[in-house]
């Protein structure tokens, strides 16, 4: 078996023994996927484990948490959000190229949505049917990037009505198809976004996460 491009898309052919095993491979394939980021590293601890819910008894009741591997980290990839990223014939494409070219199922899909739209269950279903973990970014915002709202509609409750909806989503997601990855208001020492370097940022996070927890969420949310 032999690579396809190097780190700049010129040609390159890399023979890839037959004996090597499957961790090897995937070493290898990653490391070439990385090198045009300068990522080399990633190729050195990727794990060949398949994610796995861990289900951690408490006296009231089980959080359903990803399991990281016993060797190695989990290696999955972004989905750049666009018109075109729908549940189906896209999700599926990307998917399927990149466990093709690896060998292997990815571990994680990493996608973003907006806050009025809710929990995006069904493409978050479709990840997990295909045996990845959903990594979810929500945007705290509109259908389309302005209007956002800033961290002081979060802290002051204006956003109450969106983040219950999402919470409520994504606790009955997590019932029928297990845990996620979760994450919003990204980056927040930036300086491009409405939440950005604002003193309200964190606060905001925190009312997101105990909504999270009044609706039952962050039983099977894994935030990041």
């Amino acid at each position: 078996m032999k690579s396809s491009f190097g780190s700049k898309g010129e040609r390159k052919d890399l023979l890839i023994s037959e004996g090597m095993t499957r961790r090897e491979f995937l070493k290898a394939g990653v490391g070439l996927a990385v090198a045009a980021s300068g990522l080399e590293m990633i190729s050195s601890c990727a794990a060949t484990e398949t994610p796995k819910d861990r289900i951690i008894p408490t006296k009231e009741k089980s959080d359903y948490k990803i399991y990281p591997p016993q060797d190695g980290c989990l290696v999955g990839f972004h989905k750049e959000h666009n018109k075109r990223f729908q549940v189906g014939r896209e999700i599926s494409t990307t998917i399927n190229h990149y466990r093709n070219a690896l060998d292997a199922n990815p571990a994680i899909l990493a996608f973003w949505s907006f806050l009025s739209l809710g929990f995006p269950v069904t493409e978050a279903k479709t990840i997990r049917e295909n045996g990845i973990v959903p990594y979810v970014s929500i945007m705290p915002g509109h259908e389309a990037w302005r209007p956002s709202f800033d961290p002081d509609d979060v802290v002051h409750g204006r956003c109450d009505r969106y983040i219950k909806r999402l919470a409520t989503d994504a606790s009955g997601f997590g019932e029928r198809h297990g845990s996620f990855f979760f994450t919003t208001m990204v980056e927040p020492n930036g300086s491009v976004w409405l939440w950005q370097g604002k003193p309200n940022t964190a606060p905001a996070v925190k009312r997101v996460w105990q909504i999270f927890e009044d609706q039952g969420a962050n039983q099977y949310a894994t935030w990041v």
